[in-house]
């Protein structure tokens, strides 16, 4: 279903649907630009993060990722290396296992930061998606 819209949201809460937001892909060139992933609903909870590195970066330094809401860049998953190509990182396996995750207070962009220590990178991929629900404290008939 992609990210959420104002169209679907009264089908995805009542359905309590799992969903997955579109991936966006991040580039050496994106290095320290917050870049928007999905943008969710008051009641979201984040369930999980799913980073793919299609291309390792190549800094000389350390190459991160990191995915939160602005103002908490490392909510979802703290900086975790992303120089090996072909890697799957999820936040359960990257050691920032999310239990879950409380719900978003306000409608909110999940976003993803990637640093390139030195600034040096000329090569590099990543594709990040969120895996969310809705969450609702009464029963939804």
């Amino acid at each position: 279903m992609g990210n959420w819209s104002y169209d679907s949201h009264n089908a995805m809460g009542e359905n309590r649907l799992v969903q997955i937001s579109d991936a966006k892909p991040i580039v050496y060139g994106d290095s320290t630009d917050e870049i928007k992933i999905a943008y969710l609903p008051k009641h979201a909870v984040i369930l999980d993060v799913l980073v793919y590195v299609e291309t390792g970066f190549n800094g000389s330094g350390t190459d991160l990722v990191k995915v939160g809401v602005t103002g908490t860049l490392e909510k979802y998953l703290a900086n975790t290396t992303c120089a090996s190509s072909t890697t799957m990182i999820t936040a359960s396996q990257a050691g920032s296992p999310l239990v879950p995750a409380a719900p978003l207070t306000e409608d909110s962009w999940i976003v993803a930061v990637y640093t390139d220590q030195n600034s040096n990178a000329t090569a590099g991929k990543l594709l990040v998606a969120i895996v969310w629900a809705m969450y609702w404290e009464e029963p939804v008939l």
